[in-house]
């Protein structure tokens, strides 16, 4: 099954906003962090679950994830303020849920 046939099969299953979320460019071509979502929240618990608990590349992951939250909310922040209501409005829950987690996700509780 091709990873576009699963997704399609895990929609189904557990809806849209649960599936798997990819971390894009990282200083680390080897440490790339994932965390899933649901209904616009990023699952705490989930960042990095593509590595070992405790690892130093789990470490190094969830130390780039707190990185991206940042980046993304300014991302999303600038592409809000630069689109027109009411087509801005997805953009505004991304900017919420990644800025919400820039402020409260800690990359030091394992």
């Amino acid at each position: 099954m091709t990873i576009h046939g699963w997704m399609a099969v895990a929609t189904l299953f557990i809806g849209p906003h649960a599936l798997p979320c990819y971390g894009t460019d990282t200083d680390s071509t080897r440490v790339a962090p994932r965390w899933q979502q649901k209904e616009y929240r990023i699952l705490p618990h989930s960042v990095c679950y593509n590595y070992r608990v405790g690892s130093i590349d789990y470490r190094r992951c969830r130390v780039l994830a707190k990185q991206q939250f940042k980046q993304r909310c300014r991302s999303y922040g600038d592409k809000v303020k630069n689109t027109q209501y009411p087509y801005n409005a997805a953009y505004q829950r991304k900017q919420q849920m990644y800025c919400t987690a820039a402020r409260t996700f800690n990359p030091l509780n394992l």
